[in-house]
């Protein structure tokens, strides 16, 4: 089968996009499948995530690059879109005369009720994609018909690879595919009216013209704006030879400090500051002091600025807060394999409870205990509740619970959990079994003929 990719991340992007579609790709390839991927170039980009490593592919896939702009210029269009919205919705009120007590939402906004109902429409989404989805069906027009594809799967972020999807779909007459790693409503976003109706807008439309929808878990399944049943194919890990046992890492510490770790970039939605809030009142309390003394925490990442602001708080009780610097991505999972424990934050923002990040499945395959900062019933929550791979921390108590009973104690129940692994739950977000849900989804989509609004 001939599969057109469209996704904003591809190796060499270190990014979990790119990681679920290495690997997704990688599997499909093997498996005797043709693909052509459509990306987007970002220039300036490669340098920063050059010391981050690159998601290992081993294969060469036909690739087209094309240029998206910076967030920056995204966020300044937001704007005066939104600007533009506002003075049109003004317009419309006052046309409409005083005597009107009610506007429909789509007038409020500015826009017509038909607009909404029958074509997307072009505004500014993250990182302006909605643009580059114009200039990219446009440069990769001729390739892809060369190519003469059977099926296109459109992956999300950003709403612009859904539109080509969409677009292409309609030019060519396959089937295509909506494939959502997050929402489509970002927190920006939210924060307008006008935007967010927009969104839905388009939502609907976009997702109602695929053959399929597929999402990453079931959490994000129950947002989307959609009537058709959506497919859970979720993010994959690749199995790795672990060169230390989970048994011999307490035990061959000559000290009896207890090290956890944290890799990678650390933003303003994580969930960090209740993990060092909740340390720091546990070691408040005497009966807790003892077992948070022996604690390190070690990061490895771009972002210890962030809380740095935590290393006196912590060195009054006894833990050392440590920075390793922004190593090699290789250098980190060597890392992960010697911590006692590996921590992982969930997120705060509107979209939380179905974020599910990329480290995790790092985490997953060093076969070490997690410690997961986040609420049950999300999806991070249940991921590692599902798998056995650690520990959901959500509340002060829970905190205070793991971290009573010494350096000792915290030991013996890092390694209760790591013998709770369950192999048969983690088999099920394995690199084979996820290409074999996307095969049987490809030949049943290549099956069903697309259908459009007028």
């Amino acid at each position: 089968m001939k599969i057109l990719l469209v996704c904003s991340f591809f190796p060499p992007d270190n990014h979990v996009g790119a990681n679920r579609w290495a690997i997704i790709a990688s599997e499909l390839h093997k498996n005797g499948h043709q693909l052509l991927i459509l990306a987007a170039e970002r220039r300036g980009r490669a340098k920063s995530h050059q010391s981050l490593g690159s998601p290992p592919l081993g294969i060469g896939i036909p690739q087209m690059r094309v240029f998206l702009p910076t967030r920056l210029s995204w966020e300044r269009r937001a704007a005066r879109v939104t600007r533009w919205l506002g003075s049109q919705a003004r317009k419309q009120r006052n046309n409409a005369g005083s005597s009107e007590q009610h506007h429909s939402r789509s007038v409020e906004c500015g826009i017509s009720e038909g607009a909404v109902r029958k074509k997307p429409w072009c505004y500014p989404d993250h990182e302006a994609s909605w643009r580059w989805a114009t200039k990219a069906v446009s440069k990769s027009r001729s390739r892809i018909r060369d190519f003469s594809p059977d099926v296109i799967v459109a992956t999300h972020p950003y709403l612009g690879c859904l539109r080509v999807g969409h677009t292409l779909s309609k030019e060519l007459k396959i089937p295509w595919i909506a494939d959502l790693r997050d929402p489509i409503h970002n927190d920006h976003q939210l924060k307008s009216k006008s935007l967010s109706l927009l969104l839905e807008s388009d939502e609907r439309i976009l997702l109602s013209s695929a053959s399929r929808v597929i999402a990453i878990n079931e959490q994000l399944a129950r947002m989307l704006l959609t009537d058709k049943v959506v497919d859970i194919v979720p993010q994959s890990y690749v199995p790795r030879k672990v060169h230390i046992s989970n048994q011999s890492v307490a035990a061959d510490r000559s000290n009896d400090v207890v090290r956890l770790l944290y890799t990678g970039s650390i933003q303003d939605e994580c969930l960090y500051r209740e993990f060092f809030d909740w340390i720091l009142n546990a070691g408040s309390e005497m009966s807790s002091v003892r077992a948070c003394s022996s604690l390190q925490i070690e990061y490895c990442g771009p972002h210890f600025n962030r809380i740095a602001r935590y290393c006196s708080p912590l060195v009054e009780r006894g833990i050392r807060l440590m920075s390793h610097g922004n190593l090699p991505h290789a250098k980190c999972l060597e890392m992960q394999e010697k911590a006692d424990a590996l921590v992982v934050f969930g997120w705060r923002n509107a979209s939380g409870d179905c974020v599910m990040t990329g480290k995790l499945f790092d985490y997953m395959s060093a076969a070490r205990p997690v410690i997961a900062i986040a609420s049950k019933g999300t999806a991070l929550a249940a991921t590692v509740a599902e798998t056995g791979i650690g520990v959901c921390i959500g509340t002060q108590d829970a905190m205070s619970k793991l971290l009573c009973g010494g350096a000792s104690g915290l030991r013996k129940k890092l390694r209760a959990v790591a013998l709770a692994r369950q192999p048969d739950s983690c088999a099920r977000y394995s690199p084979q079994r996820n290409a074999e849900l996307y095969e049987a989804i490809l030949a049943d989509s290549v099956r069903i003929s697309p259908t459009y609004a007028d």
